[in-house]
């Protein structure tokens, strides 16, 4: 008999790496600007990126700043569009406009 793992995978555990790395790199809170270029460099979908970004904060593995830099929760309904896979137009990016970091980290 083979035992079988369930692991719930949360978050794209990939682009979850590659936001980590570029976190690091430029040592700042990621803004919306910063994960558009970061998509657009990896040829990945900026709304597969903000997804990732979305599930983090939910789950305490990242924290969203708003544009004056207090903690707070993402667009819940923005959020719930990505998770469902749509695409987001202009207007709905604007809601995501805040900085994105992992916790712990100094507020800047």
């Amino acid at each position: 008999m083979t035992a079988q793992h369930s692991e719930n995978i949360l978050w794209d555990v990939a682009l979850a790496a590659l936001l980590t790395d570029h976190y690091h790199a430029v040592g700042q809170p990621l803004n919306l600007h910063a994960v558009t270029r970061l998509s657009d460099q990896n040829n990945v979908r900026l709304d597969d990126m903000l997804d990732t970004l979305c599930k983090l904060v939910k789950h305490g593995g990242w924290q969203f700043l708003t544009s004056a830099g207090e903690p707070a929760e993402p667009d819940a309904d923005i959020c719930a569009l990505l998770e469902s896979n749509q695409r987001l137009n202009e207007l709905q990016l604007d809601r995501l406009h805040g900085r994105w970091q992992p916790p712990g980290r100094s507020i800047q």
